[in-house]
């Protein structure tokens, strides 16, 4: 999605199983790499918490002190199922319920 950003909250459900597409030649995500032995691509099973009021574009987040040290931030990362320490998650909540900044 164009901007990337958080959209809202869910929590993860069941543990991730290889993702099938991946395995599909007729698919735009097959890996020529994968196998079904040895699976390079997971899908967890998430469940629906809630929608934010807003978008949190990246950029936002990025410019956000008090979110320094959180995965998603780090290069190479992206958005994705990702660990996120209490003090990350209230940060980020917090700033949803807020109007986005000018």
């Amino acid at each position: 999605a164009e901007p990337q950003g958080v959209v809202g909250l869910a929590t993860v459900h069941a543990t991730a199983s290889p993702d099938k597409t991946q395995f599909d030649p007729t698919s735009e995500y097959f890996d020529g790499k994968a196998s079904t032995a040895n699976p390079r691509w997971f899908c967890p099973d998430l469940k629906f918490v809630r929608k934010f009021a807003r978008q949190i574009p990246l950029d936002e987040l990025r410019r956000t002190r008090a979110l320094e040290g959180l995965t998603l931030l780090q290069k190479g990362s992206r958005l994705s199922v990702i660990p996120v320490s209490d003090k990350h998650f209230d940060t980020i909540v917090k700033m949803a319920s807020q109007k986005s900044p000018a």
